[in-house]
């Protein structure tokens, strides 16, 4: 089966395509917002850096899309030569999926048309890297066997955190430890003693405009911004106006899909914790959270996170939440590891081979010294 691929570079073009594009990130097999048409253009709006441009590849079967993957465009020299560094958009330690958003039947068909739309659009190009791609995707099977023309360095990525919501939750709660759950009844208590408090939890559903959604995502970054987060060198959404006009556009697009929650847990009108919940098919994430240092004691966010691990388990249309990445504190949550692989393509040229992959198997296979003293 041939497939048609456009190339589009410039996002009022890809406006005509949002409806298809939002649909085929909830058919596809890795269900990730980041894929989205909805997360992607919001990216291309406000997140670029000053040289960066960017390319998005469209596959068509006939008219309908299947398939899409968004690059950005990096400038680079080597040895003086201008060879730009092709990835799909990122923010800060996240992945953003592996950047191709496909039909689920036709992946293999599907990247290879796309990946030979890519080498036609950038026969310089220093290299393309991928990352986040699952250990089972058709894509890791294709860059295993070998892609004509070009050269795979793989190797392991950092994993995701998440927990199966499928199950019985009181089950799932044992399984916290006595320890932990004495912490989290212990924090309770010290909570209970504040005035009015209350949880509030504020879906796509319950948003009557875009001057709601924004107001909810102003306050949220009001309350990050206030704690350690917010600290010079910190990385709160208000420290970069970039940032807070992705999140601007994102949360209007997000909320027009059904795709957003704000969860909080306030004492009176004084908001303790909160939490940017994204979700997408059966599959909820955890995208930032917020706390008051000030009632650090009560432990609102490990409290509001556990009561929306509750919600989701109560959920029947949800079977995980996701955290999106990996910090040690996770393990508190009994969190699954979700194991992913990072590759960077070069092309079989020697200047990216001899400049690009021949030192990172160097570095691979090269022991690290131990420290003296």
């Amino acid at each position: 089966m041939s497939f048609s691929v456009e190339v589009v570079d410039n996002v009022a073009e890809l406006e005509q395509y949002a409806d298809a594009w939002d649909a085929l990130a909830e058919r596809s097999s890795q269900k990730r917002v980041m894929l989205s048409h909805a997360w992607v253009v919001s990216y291309f709006e406000y997140c670029l850096k000053p040289g960066e441009s960017f390319r998005c590849f469209l596959a068509f079967d006939n008219s309908e899309l299947v398939g899409v993957l968004p690059l950005l465009v990096i400038p680079y020299s080597v040895l003086g030569i201008k060879r730009p560094k092709l990835r799909p958009p990122s923010i800060n330690i996240m992945h953003a999926g592996v950047g191709f958003c496909l039909e689920p039947t036709r992946e293999i068909e599907l990247i290879d048309a796309i990946f030979k739309a890519v080498w036609r659009e950038f026969p310089d190009r220093f290299f393309l890297r991928l990352k986040g791609i699952l250990p089972d995707s058709s894509l890791l099977k294709l860059l295993k066997k070998g892609i004509k023309g070009n050269t795979c360095f793989i190797e392991d990525d950092k994993p995701d955190s998440c927990v199966n919501t499928t199950g019985d939750f009181n089950s799932y709660e044992k399984t916290l430890g006595k320890n932990y759950r004495r912490k989290l009844l212990r924090a309770q208590r010290k909570l209970n003693k504040l005035p009015d408090v209350t949880i509030e939890i504020i879906t796509a559903a319950d948003v009557v405009d875009e001057g709601m959604i924004e107001d909810e995502l102003m306050r949220f970054i009001e309350l990050e911004a206030a704690g350690w987060k917010g600290r010079a060198a910190g990385i709160a959404i208000k420290l970069s106006p970039s940032l807070v006009a992705f999140h601007k556009s994102l949360v209007r697009r997000l909320a027009r899909r059904g795709w957003i929650e704000w969860h909080w847990l306030k004492s009176g009108d004084e908001p303790l914790a909160g939490l940017y919940m994204l979700k997408i098919g059966d599959c909820q994430m955890a995208y930032k959270i917020a706390y008051n240092s000030k009632h650090c004691k009560c432990s609102p966010g490990n409290l509001l996170l556990f009561n929306a691990l509750k919600r989701a388990f109560n959920l029947n249309e949800v079977s995980e939440i996701n955290y999106i990445s990996y910090f040690e504190w996770f393990r508190r949550w009994r969190v699954e590891e979700k194991q992913y692989c990072q590759a960077v393509i070069f092309p079989n040229q020697p200047i990216t081979l001899i400049r690009g992959y021949i030192p990172k198997v160097v570095r691979k296979l090269t022991p690290e010294i131990p420290k003296i003293g």
